[in-house]
């Protein structure tokens, strides 16, 4: 999808993604729902945005008007003017109620939440939920409504105002429906920024769009799930912006997956719950919860949520600790380049250079707090062990001839299995290790098959992640030479790439402090709401859009680094 005017309204009980006046998606009661449905305005609308929940589209003498309540599941787009509005149905059928202007959408069970992957015969495969969602279309004023399908619909509106309310319940439904269209009250940021102030706005509003009323924050319209690394950077993104309530209730809400479950994983599910497991993904999530918990302390000096989080960080700790092959961790699979495409999958198990220095970091970062948790004294020692071993060897692990590379190769770690990405090409899911030591389907595992990834086996790759991402999650391992080096070639290179990802430009503020240059030229990228793109391909925005990862990274690295 190629296109900036992606935006997002959201009030943490609904999430409407659109363009211009175009609804994408439009989900509730909660932000791990299942699709709703989509609309076509027919014409081009230009769009404004007031807040998260308000954006107005104009077209001619037709005014659209889009709005949310602040912590109501009910979505409000009143016309004023003339519009032809045509909308789909998701995962239901469209049904009469005895009630006037009154039509019902009722989410079946195990509709798709997110679609993670397809299998061989091209069938997608999905989270699932796992009850139904109910929700209520009302129109009142000059609005007239033509079914066009089981799962379509049109109005013709003039003068009028469309109600769409979301709920578990008929019940609940009905009742949002019959209350009377609202005064929009703009609702206060919580920026506490002079510098940058009105650069900071467009990136609040996307984040506080995409975060649930329990928390947690979407990636991205693609994603109804909450993804640990790119909520480490929004947690830091909030802090230097001064949104400190926020901050909290995105921690307590990881505090609130541990103890429901026990553990966590790459990406969880907000209420409608679900965990998204990628290989090794013990290592480097663990470190970015740890490190988002010693973080905020830092800046608000509260240490009562510590005392809540001991468990988590002690869970966290311990995985990391655990995932130790001699002095290094292994990658994950999801969180890194890896998903990328940066570094090929036969390097999994390899030495990581980035989950090495995120597990020592996020060690340093403990011994602070320590007194505010409760650990166990051999953990205490143990992973106190382990900083000394990696500080000892990270660099004869990963440098060679002044480079530094993201992996070390031939450490013996070889998993009989892991839950990820198959190298068969056969789907998501548990994968075991053939005869060449490639991961593949149950089906794959005896049969005669090639090696997938060429010449790549036990061959070190550079990457300028490696160097730039431990730069802002904050690092002593990695010499200021080598990341001064790799910061220079990084920006020199930048202009004449075919392609880059939305947060390069924040990791080279990190890396080498703050540059006029490369932060004028990191603003131009957003779009006209303020917001980054997961990619740019010849400096045209691709992949997902609307991002809270890329967004945050590069305004915490503008706040911080200035």
């Amino acid at each position: 999808m190629k296109n900036d005017q992606i935006h997002c309204l959201g009030n943490g009980r609904v999430c409407v993604y659109g363009s211009e006046a175009d609804i994408i998606q439009a989900f509730g009661p909660d932000y791990s729902a299942p699709e709703s449905f989509s609309c076509k305005a027919g014409r081009e609308f230009k769009t404004e945005k007031i807040s998260h929940r308000q954006y107005v589209h104009t077209s001619g003498e037709c005014v659209i008007t889009d709005f949310l309540p602040d912590d109501t599941p009910v979505f409000y787009r009143a016309v004023k003017g003339e519009a032809e509005l045509c909308f789909e149905i998701k995962n239901a059928v469209i049904q009469p109620t005895p009630y006037e202007n009154t039509y019902l959408a009722i989410t079946y069970e195990g509709a798709p939440v997110y679609i993670y992957d397809y299998d061989k015969n091209g069938k997608p495969r999905a989270y699932t939920c796992r009850k139904k969602r109910y929700t209520g279309i009302k129109y009142t004023g000059n609005c007239v409504f033509e079914k066009t399908s089981d799962t379509s619909f049109k109005l013709y509106c003039k003068d009028c105002a469309l109600i769409f309310a979301f709920s578990y319940t008929p019940d609940t439904v009905f009742g949002l429906l019959q209350k009377p269209v609202p005064e929009y009250t703009l609702p206060q940021r919580e920026i506490t920024v002079n510098d940058y102030y009105a650069e900071v706005c467009g990136g609040y509003d996307a984040v506080a769009s995409q975060q649930s009323y329990n928390g947690s924050v979407l990636a991205g319209y693609n994603y109804h799930l909450c993804y640990i690394r790119d909520n480490y950077g929004v947690l830091r993104f909030l802090l230097s912006c001064g949104a400190y309530s926020r901050a909290e209730l995105l921690l307590k809400y990881y505090i609130s997956v541990y103890e429901r479950c026990g553990e966590i994983h790459n990406a969880q599910g907000m209420t409608d719950f679900s965990f998204h497991i990628h290989e090794n993904d013990k290592v480097e999530i663990t470190g970015y919860i740890v490190l988002m918990f010693a973080a905020y302390c830092e800046k608000t000096g509260n240490t009562e949520l510590l005392r809540k989080a001991s468990p988590l960080i002690e869970y966290c700790l311990r995985c990391q600790s655990e995932a130790m092959v001699g002095d290094v961790l292994p990658f994950n699979g999801d969180e890194t380049y890896v998903a990328g495409g940066f570094l090929p999958r036969s390097a999994l198990n390899d030495g990581s250079a980035e989950a090495t220095a995120l597990y020592h970091q996020s060690i340093l970062k403990t011994f602070p707090i320590i007194k505010y948790l409760k650990i166990a004294p051999s953990l205490i020692e143990r992973i106190r062990s382990d900083a000394a071993v990696i500080e000892k060897n990270y660099l004869n692990n990963f440098v060679k001839d002044g480079v530094l590379y993201a992996n070390k190769p031939g450490i013996g770690y070889a998993p009989e299995y892991r839950h990820g990405v198959r190298a068969c090409g056969h789907g998501f899911g548990l994968c075991f290790r053939n005869e060449n030591g490639d991961y593949v389907c149950p089906d794959c595992i005896n049969k005669k098959t090639p090696r997938f990834y060429g010449d790549a086996y036990g061959k070190r790759f550079f990457t300028e992640a490696a160097v730039l991402c431990p730069a802002f999650t904050g690092t002593s391992l990695i010499p200021k030479q080598i990341i001064n080096k790799t910061a220079e070639k990084t920006a020199a290179d930048l202009p004449t790439r075919k392609r880059n990802v939305g947060y390069e430009y924040g990791l080279l503020l990190y890396a080498n402090g703050y540059n006029e240059q490369t932060a004028d030229k990191m603003l131009s990228l957003r779009d006209k709401f303020g917001v980054w793109n997961e990619y740019y391909e010849d400096g045209t925005q691709c992949g997902t859009l609307c991002r809270t990862w890329e967004t945050s990274v590069n305004l915490a690295a503008l706040l911080e680094c200035k």
